[in-house]
């Protein structure tokens, strides 16, 4: 009797060990000067349930969409008329701007970065230039044209951000990540090493596209890097010094295969990826970022748009999390209404509205 009552607590120790370990190695990050976190170090998370706020008959097949002021914004990259703006109150269209093309005053892959009561600064991607309007002669005049243009030193590879007085982009080498601009436009600096991980290595290829990432600023201080094929969050002051590496809620890791084919070089993700993080958005003390955290899956015949918002300081510390009863693929907010306006496609092309605490 006293020799199986010991085999059992010897048991239930051997038990207790082995699944303190396991969890202990699932917490522990792999990314070098990483923290750790867990959806349990979220305050709350809030479902959401939204409404139609534009349907597909009022949307085309936009894939941006800001707020700015009063005003609800979609960027539509195959329209001839690539902006179009609509009244939050009252959901009427109010017009269409900035024409699609190469001519003078026309753009081919523009998002705006920034938008006030005096100014709004718009940058194409496709020919890195900056467009200043006034704010008035935009919303007024449906043939607006810039206040000025600058034209920055280098090609970059997505958006711009503002950081106090200088512009930040991402770059593609093997090197750096970002690149910083001064306010005309001139390469200052690189920065931002890619992450290294205990017991995964990869080519240059493989890491270029296994760190593939967006990123957002608080227009002052502090750069959020959000990676998309780990979860996995970075934190930079404006002397381009890293504050604070974040892995979690998933504690994910990128695995990409490098592939040749003749001259050609391909790194391919693998099959058990997870998709991450998407499209991070300011919201003055705090960042919002979309999280999938799902297996990525090639071969399904729909896409499983990302349905949960997670909320993070600037300093790092996960806030809350707001999950929404539909996917998708962009969002902005409204915070004097507390509204998330979110494009979804499925099943066609429209605009949700969530209200959200």
């Amino acid at each position: 009797m006293n020799i199986s009552k010991s085999y059992i607590v010897l048991l239930l120790t051997v038990l207790l060990v082995s699944a303190s370990c396991s969890y202990s190695e699932k917490n522990v990050s792999k990314y070098q000067d990483a923290t750790s976190i867990n959806y349990e170090d979220f305050a709350f998370n809030q479902k959401l349930s939204g409404t139609v706020f534009l349907s597909d008959k009022e949307v085309l097949k936009p894939m941006r969409i800001y707020v700015c002021d009063t005003l609800l914004i979609t960027m539509n990259p195959k329209e001839k008329k690539i902006f179009h703006l609509f009244s939050l109150k009252d959901k009427r269209k109010i017009g269409e701007r900035i024409s699609l093309g190469q001519g003078p005053d026309e753009m081919i892959r523009p998002s705006i970065i920034k938008f006030d009561s005096e100014y709004i600064l718009i940058f194409d991607v496709a020919t890195f230039t900056l467009f200043t309007y006034s704010t008035r002669d935009f919303l007024e005049n449906e043939n607006t044209v810039p206040l000025e243009m600058k034209r920055l030193e280098l090609q970059i590879y997505g958006e711009i951000g503002i950081l106090a007085d200088f512009f930040i982009g991402s770059t593609y080498n093997v090197e750096n990540q970002l690149i910083k601009f001064d306010k005309d436009g001139n390469k200052i600096d690189e920065f931002g090493r890619y992450p290294a991980v205990t017991d995964l290595s990869y080519t240059d290829d493989e890491k270029m596209e296994a760190f593939k990432s967006s990123f957002v600023t608080n227009m002052k201080d502090r750069i959020a890097v959000c990676y998309k094929w780990t979860d996995l969050i970075e934190i930079y002051d404006q002397n381009e010094q890293l504050k604070k590496r974040i892995h979690g809620p998933e504690h994910s890791y990128a695995r990409f295969k490098e592939f040749h084919n003749g001259n050609s070089i391909i790194a391919a993700p693998d099959k058990d990826n997870k998709d991450a993080y998407f499209f991070p958005y300011n919201v003055g003390d705090e960042f919002w970022v979309l999280f999938n955290g799902e297996v990525w899956n090639p071969g399904a015949t729909e896409i499983e748009l990302p349905n949960r918002i997670l909320v993070y300081d600037w300093n790092g510390i996960p806030q809350r999390i707001y999950s929404l009863d539909q996917g998708i693929i962009n969002f902005a907010v409204d915070t004097v209404h507390k509204r998330i306006y979110g494009i979804s496609s499925s099943p066609e092309f429209h605009v949700m509205e969530f209200l959200y605490k």
